[in-house]
């Protein structure tokens, strides 16, 4: 589950400039919130504002932090996942067209690079801001849009940037094909022993090599994943609490409200009475908070 504010563009296009917005948005996330695998049709930066989280893509695992920005290329299958005790914000600016790729090879994203580093994180921030205050449809708005998508592009290629090299993780087959299970079976109850089984390793060696790789134990995991689950049920659903309860893999409510408000900091009934459809006269002030609450505003020059 996440907390974001976004536009998405719509597919009218007036102008043919090789280059065209799609969407961008600001997002808080819980614990363990996963995304993927999938692919896009569309390349996607993403700028981590706060918190951690790993980006996996092309074979490859990046755990990544405050200032990293990531690309998602068209059709290319990635996952991304937040981090179980630090669980990661960001910002996101989706662009497509004919001369993005040719854009990219003058970038630090150039050769194929997934991840990079940047000092002033905060500038691409600006820019993503700025697309979300043009919400109408006409000929000006676009040309507005392909021009801050354009200043994004000249960011990247004017920016100082930090070597990412650190930032990819030695991949561990056992711990990520748990943590896999683990998203593909919440629903079911399962308990350790049925993981090690299925993996034909020992129990001991298994919640080791696990909580070593993810810091957390899986058992922890696997409760943040169903609060995830049911956190966006509560959302997106009219159903009753009792049903999300057993949809996402409690055997009791009172065992489920219990554990969502020790995520959360509210009950389930709570959670859901507090989320409502985010109107244009409410999303500066929206933005503003997660901003805030971020300590963006104001970011000075990120740092080592």
């Amino acid at each position: 589950m996440e907390k974001s504010i976004f536009y998405i563009a719509p597919e009218t296009q007036y102008f043919n400039i090789g280059i065209q917005y799609r969407f961008s948005g600001f997002s808080q996330t819980m614990s363990l919130h996963n995304y993927g695998p999938t692919v896009r049709t569309h390349y996607i930066f993403h700028i981590i504002l706060d918190g951690k989280g790993t980006f996996s893509v092309d074979d490859q695992q990046f755990h990544l932090s405050k200032g990293d920005i990531f690309l998602v290329r068209p059709d290319m299958i990635h996952r991304y996942i937040s981090d179980a005790n630090a669980p990661w914000s960001y910002c996101w600016l989706a662009i497509k067209g004919p001369v993005v790729s040719d854009f990219l090879e003058k970038t630090p994203f150039a050769n194929n690079v997934h991840v990079i580093q940047s000092h002033h994180f905060s500038t691409y921030i600006d820019i993503i801001q700025n697309t979300l205050q043009i919400r109408d449809a006409n000929p000006s708005s676009e040309l507005k849009l392909t021009s801050l998508c354009l200043d994004f592009f000249n960011k990247l290629m004017t920016d100082d940037f930090i070597s990412s090299k650190e930032k990819v993780l030695t991949y561990q087959k056992l711990p990520v094909n748990t943590m896999t299970y683990l998203l593909n079976n919440y629903t079911d109850d399962i308990k350790v022993s049925d993981i090690s089984d299925h993996m034909f390793v020992n129990r001991s060696h298994l919640s080791r090599v696990f909580k070593s790789y993810y810091n957390t134990t899986i058992q922890n995991a696997l409760q943040q994943i169903r609060i995830n689950a049911a956190a966006n049920l509560l959302y997106t659903t009219h159903q009753s609490i009792l049903d999300i309860s057993i949809a996402v893999g409690f055997n009791s409510q009172i065992v489920f409200n219990r554990a969502f408000k020790k995520l959360t900091g509210l009950n389930p009934s709570q959670f859901r009475n507090q989320q409502h459809q985010v109107n244009h006269e409410t999303a500066d002030q929206e933005l503003t908070d997660i901003l805030q609450n971020l300590s963006v505003l104001g970011e000075t020059p990120f740092s080592t």
